[in-house]
Parts: structure tokens; C-alpha cells; sequence
């Protein structure tokens, strides 16, 4: 998933997004045994809703709203490790209408998305843990990263 470039919609990084987004529905049984990877999954696919809910990728920005809307949903104890970012990342789509639907449910009854959910409060109040900005950096940048430190 590092290797899918935010911000980048040419036809290979679209066809890797694409890839790895039919294996992950096609395997969620495998990926809801990974809380970890859970999380990465919907940081990773909320950023790329950026690049990808334009006019000419409609199709596949739709295909990647449901994909995203259905893990949060199922899996939202795995969102709640996500922390602030979270946040930021969902109001930076927040114009979609099924994520402007989730931005209502998590004001108006959080509860329902998991019982132990209490509200923005207890997300923002959560730092996001490093290794999820990480995963948003490419292999290539993080060497050169890493040479210049």
C-alpha cells in the first residue's frame, strides 16, 4: 500500500489503488483478523478519496467511497486507533454525501457506530500514531529521508 502515491492519479497508480482495494474486498474476512492493518486500510483509501471522487474517476471514486464507508462502518473500533487524523482526513472529503451521513452519525449518535464510542472528543483527544503518516510515505521518499538526516 506505501507504493500508491497520494495525490497521484496516473494509470498505474489508479491500477495499484484499484488492485489492492478488489484484493482487500475480495479477501475481508483475512483482513478483519488484522486490526492493524484495518486501520491502514481506511487511512490509506480516505487520503486517496482526495485525488479520486473527481469527474473523470467517478467510477472508481465511487467504488472506493463504498469500499471505505463499509470498513468504517463494520470496523469502527479499528478507526478509533486512527486518532486526530482521522479527522483531518475525513473532513478533507467531508462533501461526499456518505461521509457528510458518517460526519452526522459520529456527531449525533456515536454510539451507534460502536457502544464504546463517545464522540469527536475522544478521537481528537488521540494522538495518531507515527506509523500511519508513515505508511502514507513512499518507500523511495523515506531513503531519501532519510539520506538527508
Amino acid at each position: 500500500m506505501r507504493n500508491i502515491i497520494g495525490g497521484n492519479t496516473s494509470t498505474r497508480n489508479l491500477w495499484l489503488a484499484d488492485q489492492m482495494m478488489n484484493i482487500f474486498m475480495d479477501n475481508k474476512a483475512w483482513l478483519y483478523t488484522l486490526p492493524p492493518l484495518v486501520s491502514g486500510v481506511i487511512f490509506t483509501y480516505l487520503r486517496l478519496l482526495q485525488d479520486h471522487v473527481r469527474p473523470n474517476l467517478k467510477e472508481f471514486g465511487e467504488k472506493e467511497v463504498t469500499f471505505v464507508i463499509q470498513l468504517i462502518r463494520e470496523r469502527f473500533s479499528d478507526v478509533l486507533t486512527l486518532g486526530r487524523d482521522f479527522i483531518r482526513l475525513l473532513q478533507a472529503v467531508a462533501r461526499i454525501p456518505e461521509i457528510e451521513e458518517l460526519w452526522q452519525e459520529m456527531l449525533l449518535s456515536p454510539s451507534t457506530l460502536d457502544p464504546t464510542f463517545s464522540g469527536l472528543e475522544q478521537i481528537m483527544k488521540t494522538r495518531t500514531p507515527s506509523k500511519f503518516l508513515v505508511s502514507r510515505i513512499t518507500p523511495s521518499m523515506e531513503k531519501k529521508l532519510e539520506v538527508s538526516t
